[in-house]
């Protein structure tokens, strides 16, 4: 029997010693496992396996969100003012003076061509005349002026007596300056005095014309300059 056999520490005919050992302690010897392949360890689904998008080697870094911009404030609109033009504030305060009996005022500024319409504008028109032609007539339009103005007052209308006073002392200037001249030109002076007579004239009635052309009065006809 195999069992006696076992028992009697004998092997039994045609099997290999290490098998009988094997089936005597419960387990391989060293002998019997030479030879024998080793199986191969099942491989690691995680070994290899390509990385998901969402994992990153590094986390990203932490950078705020840009503050969103503030909208340009809208710049202050100025109220609007009501404009009044000259001739409605001249209108304006002459219903006050009607009102309350008062003369009312002259007109601030006129138009040119109102003025020329009445006596007052074609007078000082024609004396603007006289004035800019002095130099070229050799002085004899300045004394047709002169005559002119000659023992004659203002008129009562302010932009026209302005203009008046504005001229007579222009006329007057000029002959005055013209005397000198003529004087002086024993001392070698009255070349030059008389230059400027004329050129100084001439300024005057230019800028007279504009004022008067404009429909504005002097602010001072009593100055001896432009």
């Amino acid at each position: 029997m195999a069992t006696s056999d076992m028992s009697d520490g004998k092997t039994p005919a045609g099997e290999d010693p290490c098998d009988a050992l094997d089936r005597q302690i419960g387990f391989a010897c060293p002998e019997a496992l030479k030879g024998v392949p080793v199986p191969a360890a099942p491989p690691d689904p995680s070994v290899g396996a390509p990385r998901s998008a969402a994992v990153t080697d590094a986390p990203p870094p932490l950078v705020e969100p840009p503050l969103p911009e503030a909208a340009p404030a809208d710049p202050p609109t100025a109220a609007p003012v009501a404009v009044k033009t000259v001739a409605a504030l001249t209108a304006a305060l002459q219903t006050v003076a009607a009102a309350s009996g008062a003369r009312a005022p002259a007109p601030l500024t006129r138009s040119s061509d109102v003025l020329a319409d009445t006596p007052d504008g074609i007078r000082a028109v024609t004396l603007y005349a006289l004035i800019l032609f002095a130099v070229p007539t050799l002085g004899v339009s300045a004394i047709v002026g002169i005559l002119a103005v000659m023992g004659r007052d203002p008129p009562a209308d302010p932009l026209a007596a302005s203009h008046f006073v504005f001229q007579k002392r222009t006329l007057w200037g000029a002959a005055i300056a013209a005397v000198a001249g003529i004087i002086l030109i024993v001392v070698n002076l009255g070349v030059f005095v008389l230059f400027l007579a004329a050129l100084w004239t001439l300024l005057r009635g230019v800028f007279g014309v504009i004022r008067l052309r404009a429909g504005h009065a002097l602010a001072d006809p009593l100055t001896l300059l432009i």
